[in-house]
């Protein structure tokens, strides 16, 4: 319930009612939506009983004061309206690896949900089964919620219906089959992670075949980073066959250049991940003093830590550094580093939880602890989504604590 400015959230858990303060300091942490330690799911999407299932990846629509979230748990997307604070649900009938097209929001079985972002207005959502066979999910869905039938990728989506706009269940999840001129929903991708647009084209991290591909308006699917099923480190031209990628994870729209991108390469295991930079403008533009020239890639940021996210707003460019598997105990190196493009030195400018070299570094929020405080004062249960909303709001969502907090915009 909305009340002089501020959201105010019951937790069944534990008896307390938390408040959201609009109003509250530049940086401070609240958790807007969930509990602590819950990871079961209730059918029930008012705010005073939600529960989350593993919150994975958040997006923010691009012109409604609205962040959706995606359960990797339950198989379903939800949102919640920041002004508001009202929640409501958005697809998803429960968790099931399924053949299936062109199903309403409440028929849709989603299974292992991923990247979730934007086209044109409509929901996008990654599907990953990580199983490398034939009849799995490894596939890109749009939700038209607009009010007519339209064409996206190739595709012939109605309105208020869930369609398939690239991967086949068929063909599953495999190597690369390096197909020419065909459609997008006809081919098998391995291990996709994230999928944006530019307004135009859709960009797809596969991740097991360690390259970024690319799919037009009239839904042709090609390589267009990387040589799919060749992993390595590699800069240079966007198109070359030299391009390697380790395991290209997350990716995120330049705000400053929307027709370029960043994407996380994360590492093997939990060494060094990059953040890279893919620039297909005419001009050479400089990210934290590494300058990235037009029509290249490069590295501009190298993480301490396994790394699979990256978000940007204005001039900052914020990632998660986390385990690549862990409970989220006190040896857990979970945070969120944000970095001011503009800083020629490219050192981190602000943090969300504890540092590196804190004895505690990770863990789960008991009761009430980090609400208010101060983003170097908490700590974080396994961060792996990251948004910033239409003010410069950044959100991040806690695989083991089962919520989602929000930092105040400190610039």
């Amino acid at each position: 319930e909305l009340i002089n400015n501020k959201v105010y959230v019951s937790t069944i858990s534990t008896g307390m009612v938390r408040a959201l303060d609009l109003s509250q300091a530049d940086g401070d942490v609240s958790t807007p939506i969930a509990t602590e330690m819950i990871n079961d799911f209730l059918t029930s999407d008012n705010p005073q009983n939600i529960r989350m299932m593993s919150p994975l990846h958040l997006a923010s629509h691009p012109s409604r004061d609205e962040i959706y979230w995606g359960e990797e748990g339950s198989g379903k997307i939800r949102k919640i309206n920041v002004v508001t604070g009202n929640i409501s649900p958005v697809l998803g009938y429960g968790s099931s690896a399924q053949d299936q097209d062109m199903q309403t929001p409440d028929d849709v079985y989603n299974y292992r949900i991923r990247g979730l972002s934007f086209h044109q207005g409509q929901l996008m959502y990654v599907e990953n089964h990580r199983s490398w066979s034939s009849n799995r999910v490894c596939r890109v869905r749009l939700y038209n919620e607009s009010n007519s039938m339209n064409d996206y990728f190739g595709v012939t989506i109605a309105s208020g219906i869930i369609g398939n706009v690239a991967g086949n269940y068929a063909k599953g999840c495999n190597n690369w089959e390096d197909p020419v001129g065909e459609q997008a929903t006809s081919v098998r991708i391995k291990g996709p992670e994230s999928a944006i647009s530019d307004g135009t084209n859709l960009y797809i991290s596969a991740a097991y075949s360690h390259c970024i591909l690319k799919i037009d308006s009239a839904g042709i699917i090609s390589q267009f980073s990387g040589d799919c099923d060749q992993s390595g480190d590699v800069n240079g031209s966007i198109s070359s066959s030299t391009i390697r990628y380790n395991y290209p994870t997350g990716m995120a729209i330049d705000p400053e250049y929307p027709g370029n991108f960043f994407v996380v390469d994360r590492s093997t295991n939990n060494s060094s991940s990059y953040i890279k930079y893919i620039n297909q403008s005419n001009l050479d533009i400089t990210i934290g003093g590494t300058v990235v020239y037009a029509g290249e890639v490069a590295t501009v940021f190298t993480t301490a830590g396994f790394t699979s996210t990256v978000a940007a707003y204005g001039n900052w460019i914020c990632y998660n550094s986390t385990y690549l598997y862990n409970y989220s105990d006190v040896r857990s190196k979970d945070n969120v580093n944000c970095i001011d493009r503009t800083n020629p030195l490219g050192s981190v400018g602000f943090r969300v939880g504890s540092s590196d070299s804190d004895s505690i570094k990770g863990g789960r929020q008991i009761a009430s602890e980090f609400e208010g405080l101060d983003a170097m004062g908490i700590r974080l249960a396994k961060p792996m989504g990251l948004v910033f909303d239409n003010e410069g709001n950044l959100y991040i969502s806690e695989v083991y604590g089962h919520s989602i907090k929000m930092v105040k915009k400190w610039f």
